[in-house]
């Protein structure tokens, strides 16, 4: 019984007329937020709107909804910062927020999205389509590490909603088990492999994304010829774990700052490491050679 009320308030066009009579009456009810389901049209400002197409299980879909885009994560900063780059490295792209937005804020602007999940391979490529930026984005559906070959990859299953085909659940990951899990089998690489192997060695490299869950340092080890090369601002989700020293040990071989963002600005910070601190962070990985990028969003520690 419960599946099928959920397959109700689920199927897009009963999603879309009940989350926006839960939106209008917010105030009311402000402990229930429905989560949407189907296609939604969204604007991060005036001049740039998409659609963007999701299920009740993608967190990203949730908070474009409820708070809008502009308060998602580091948009901001992210679109002032996007438009004055050649590519945009989008490496856990899921439904493919950031690589929507790069190619919508950018004129001439390449893009590289990658993610190996099923739910990604959907739902990536139907927001590009939804969106005509196949010109722009290219979705690939490898895992990025530091070698290349097959690896295994473990795709988180939603026990709340078993019907559903694509999960769009965030952590799905190559080196830490969700709680509830499929092992798949998928094709790795490694960045700098990559470039070669798909003759993308003349692309500058200019900014990079990535959200994948602990595996971020595996992956930067594999691009490190690209950073050598083209010293890109790297964004990356820091876990609460052993992650960050290693990513911290990476990038101050390569000559990198560290900044931490709030709202539209950029805190340096001296160091990755907090052992008092248990929170999920986003962290920019700026070279010198790139401060010119970043300068007028630079606040102070």
């Amino acid at each position: 019984m419960k599946n099928l009320f959920y397959r109700i308030i689920y199927f897009p066009p009963v999603n879309f007329l009940l989350r926006n009579i839960n939106k209008a009456f917010r105030r009311m009810v402000p402990d229930i937020k429905l989560p949407p389901s189907g296609t939604m049209r969204l604007r991060l400002n005036d001049r740039i709107k998409f659609r963007f197409h999701t299920n009740q299980s993608d967190f990203v879909g949730f908070c474009l909804f409820w708070t809008g885009v502009a308060a998602y994560e580091y948009v901001p900063l992210f679109g002032k910062i996007i438009v004055k780059c050649r590519s945009f490295v989008d490496i856990g792209a899921n439904g493919g927020l950031y690589s929507i937005l790069a190619a919508r804020l950018s004129e001439d602007i390449r893009v590289l999205a990658f993610d190996p999940t099923r739910a990604a391979s959907f739902y990536l490529n139907k927001n590009i389509r939804l969106n005509h930026l196949a010109s722009k984005v290219t979705a690939y559906p490898f895992a990025l590490s530091d070698q290349t070959g097959k690896t295994d990859f473990f795709e988180v299953k939603n026990k709340k909603y078993p019907f559903l085909k694509y999960n769009l659940g965030g952590s799905s990951s190559m080196v830490n088990y969700p709680a509830d899990y499929e092992r798949l089998t998928v094709q790795a690489f490694s960045f700098d492999d990559f470039v070669n192997q798909y003759a993308l060695e003349e692309l500058p490299i200019d900014f990079v994304k990535v959200d994948a869950e602990g595996a971020e340092p595996m992956i930067i080890s594999g691009m490190s010829s690209t950073i050598r090369k083209y010293h890109p601002i790297v964004v990356c989700e820091i876990l609460p774990d052993e992650s960050g020293k290693r990513l911290e040990e990476i990038f101050k071989e390569q000559g990198y700052s560290f900044y931490t963002h709030e709202k539209e600005q950029l805190v340096p910070a001296k160091t990755l490491v907090d052992p008092d601190n248990k929170e999920v962070r986003n962290c920019f990985f700026v070279h010198p050679s790139r401060l010119s990028l970043i300068g007028e969003f630079i606040g102070h520690s």
